[in-house]
């Protein structure tokens, strides 16, 4: 559904006696209120876990060209960090591909960045407060880092934009919650106690499909990584 279904959907759910909008713009009273806890159960259901992330926040098999001499390199814009177990180096695919590990970044400032090494194939990566992915050690030649990334935060535009990468199956979550947070905003408990109970089966279904598969299918991996310095 796209941000005004979603809208539309949650003052049907809701009863509230609303026309309902044929746009967001310039919404106005009760709808503009729909508007914001759409708008707000969106970006909290996006946070709601870290590590490990939503299996739909990831963007999978991404890569970056590293240069000899550089030990510094910027994510894409629309993404927030690494998912650190699928980092990976090499000069050609699947050939000679490697793992990198991950490392706290003030351990690579305290120990890594206070050095001059020989220039070789990185075999450690961090990220900065900034965002900024470093390797270590600097690189001395071209090569491909590769991995999976964490989608940076999401946020409702305009009407026809969707829930960025959330199954379709889910959007439901996002009508129930908005209608609990109708229902609170009004001291409407029993409205409340309902439409919270019918998120619960939604979230649990999100956790177990999109957490717990990201648990099982990297707990092999290196161990459990740290993926947020934030």
């Amino acid at each position: 559904m796209t941000y005004l279904q979603l809208v539309q959907a949650a003052i049907k759910r809701s009863g509230a006696r609303e026309e309902l909008p044929s746009t967001t713009v310039g919404a106005t009273g009760i709808v503009a209120d729909f508007c914001t806890w759409v708008a707000d159960s969106w970006e909290e259901l996006q946070l709601k876990h870290e590590d490990p992330p939503w299996f739909w926040k990831l963007h999978v098999d991404q890569t970056i060209a590293l240069v000899a001499g550089t030990d510094n390199y910027n994510l894409h814009a629309d993404h927030e960090t690494v998912w650190w177990p699928t980092t990976t180096v090499y000069t050609v695919a699947k050939t000679d591909e490697v793992p990198l590990k991950f490392i706290e970044y003030f351990y690579w400032r305290s120990v890594y960045d206070t050095r001059t090494g020989a220039q070789q194939r990185p075999q450690y990566i961090t990220q900065a407060p900034s965002g900024v992915l470093y390797v270590y050690p600097v690189p001395d030649q071209t090569y491909t880092l590769r991995f999976d990334a964490v989608n940076d935060l999401h946020l409702f535009v305009a009407d026809a934009t969707v829930p960025e990468s959330l199954p379709e199956k889910y959007h439901q979550y996002l009508v129930w919650d908005a209608v609990a947070r109708y229902a609170s905003h009004h001291e409407d408990g029993a409205k409340l106690a309902d439409a919270t109970a019918k998120t619960k089966p939604y979230l649990k279904r999100l956790v177990n499909q999109q957490v717990k598969f990201i648990e099982l299918n990297s707990g092999h991996l290196r161990g459990k990584p740290k993926s947020s310095i934030y």
